[in-house]
């Protein structure tokens, strides 16, 4: 029997995690690096009494949310960028901007569910839709150019 000096009401309606220290044989690694198991378990027990749990998308949800933001972000370069694509890139930028924030306070702060997939590939191809668009600007200044002289 351990002594540890506290009365059984005093730990009444808290959590108690008991864990050991053994060299590296209980290390995880983390995004904080290192981490003793008994510490990651009291991290996953407080984020589940707070209420902070994200639960991912279900594959479908998020393959609409995702075609949904592929058509938003194409739009702009699909429609203007071979005669306007300075007018493409800026709607593309505000739009990748404006689209991350919607995600981000009404998806996932509200919803508390977490689009990874979306979320990950979302500044990947507005990345990939800019470059489209600066190409074709670049392109438009050389013919403009070639025109005058």
């Amino acid at each position: 029997m351990i002594t540890t000096g506290y009365k059984g009401s005093e730990l009444q309606g808290r959590v108690v995690i008991v864990g050991f220290e053994s060299g590296d044989s209980d290390l995880h690694d983390s995004v904080i690096g290192k981490v003793r198991g008994a510490v990651l378990q009291a991290v996953y027990i407080e984020s589940i009494l707070e209420n902070r749990i994200y639960v991912p998308f279900h594959w479908w949800a998020e393959f609409i949310l995702g075609m949904i933001l592929f058509a938003a972000l194409v739009f702009p370069t699909w429609q203007w960028s071979s005669h306007l694509p300075l007018l493409a890139l800026v709607v593309t930028f505000l739009l990748a901007v404006v689209l991350s924030g919607i995600l981000v306070r009404l998806v996932v702060e509200h919803y508390v569910v977490y689009p990874s997939h979306v979320i990950a590939l979302l500044p990947v191809l507005t990345l990939a839709l800019m470059v489209i668009n600066i190409e074709r600007f670049v392109d438009k200044l050389a013919r403009e150019k070639e025109r005058t002289e």
